[in-house]
């Protein structure tokens, strides 16, 4: 832009040289020339102006489509969590459906070919909620039975398999041949098949191995929720402040302060659960994640009250 207006400004000075030093017919037609040629140049300007602001709206545009991308990446990755479990559940009553009805799944018999007696059941008929990124709803305490139900020893049973060798962690130079994708992916496969443990280490890992990578506050989300479904309720109540502190703009903020007060309710801490409901509706009140909160608050300022 500045070399187009000096390039005008010196076709001006051009233009009142040889205005005053030109009385020529000769002279009027350069000065004819240099007028059009000044006037073209007065447009190219404008026309530059015009493709600036053509490009600051397009650059604009670009990263409103880069954040929607983002969060359409967590809602698709989100779903696929969902979606494993609902085909597990699915497996899961389909065999017990099976066992009740004497049949048999794939070509095995429901029953036990040695024994004749029926197999364990693979799983309960009643659904329960999806293990997912969305914490289930706080539950209310049940009524305590007036007699305790009788509970069976169980016999020690001798383990025969041998025990396992604890993994070394990977080195440097291992660590740089891993794709950080692949290794979330796997992580996240293990979290859908119910395997916690492992799923933890997995995540902990590629937190500490990829610790600048966009997947990493995802993993951080995920090791909190491991944590959840290992009972290990005030490990995940720490886990998700390092996200909240670390990310406090990061889409998966909603969900997490939902699972963090379920966190804190099962711990027994109501107060500071109601505490981290009200900071979501508040601050999040159009999310999926505040409409499951208003009905946990009502649920907890109900059992305060009592």
């Amino acid at each position: 832009m500045n070399i187009v207006r000096c390039i005008s400004f010196g076709l001006v000075c051009l233009f009142i040289f040889l205005t005053t030093s030109c009385g020529t017919t000769g002279g009027k037609q350069v000065e004819t020339v240099i007028y059009d040629m000044h006037r073209r140049v007065t447009k190219l300007d404008k026309g530059f102006d015009g493709i600036n602001t053509t490009f600051a709206d397009l650059s604009v545009k670009l990263q409103e489509n880069e954040q929607a991308m983002k969060s359409l990446q967590s809602v698709i990755e989100e779903n696929q969590v969902k979606i494993s479990q609902l085909s597990k559940d699915l497996n899961e009553l389909k065999t017990t459906l099976y066992r009740h009805l004497n049949l048999s799944v794939g070509g095995v018999s429901a029953t036990s070919p040695i024994s004749g007696t029926p197999r364990e059941a693979m799983g309960n008929v009643e659904i329960l909620p999806p293990s997912s990124a969305q914490a289930p709803p706080i539950q209310t305490p049940p009524t305590v039975p007036s007699t305790p139900p009788k509970t069976a020893i169980p016999t020690p049973s001798v383990s025969t398999t041998q025990p396992q060798t604890i993994a070394e962690p990977p080195t440097e130079q291992a660590t740089a041949t891993i794709d950080p994708k692949d290794d979330y992916n796997e992580a996240q496969k293990l979290f859908a098949n119910e395997k916690y443990e492992e799923a933890l280490t997995r995540f902990d890992r590629h937190i500490k191995n990829f610790p600048t990578q966009e997947s990493t506050p995802n993993a951080i989300f995920w090791k909190a929720k491991c944590l959840m479904n290992l009972n290990k309720h005030q490990e995940a109540v720490q886990e998700f402040d390092v996200l909240k502190s670390n990310y406090p703009n990061h889409q998966k903020i909603p969900t997490a302060l939902q699972n963090q007060a379920v966190a804190y309710s099962r711990l027994g801490q109501n107060d500071k659960a109601i505490q981290i409901l009200k900071e979501l509706i508040d601050k999040y009140p159009l999310s999926a994640a505040a409409e499951q909160a208003r009905s946990d608050l009502e649920k907890l300022q109900n059992l305060s009250n009592r």
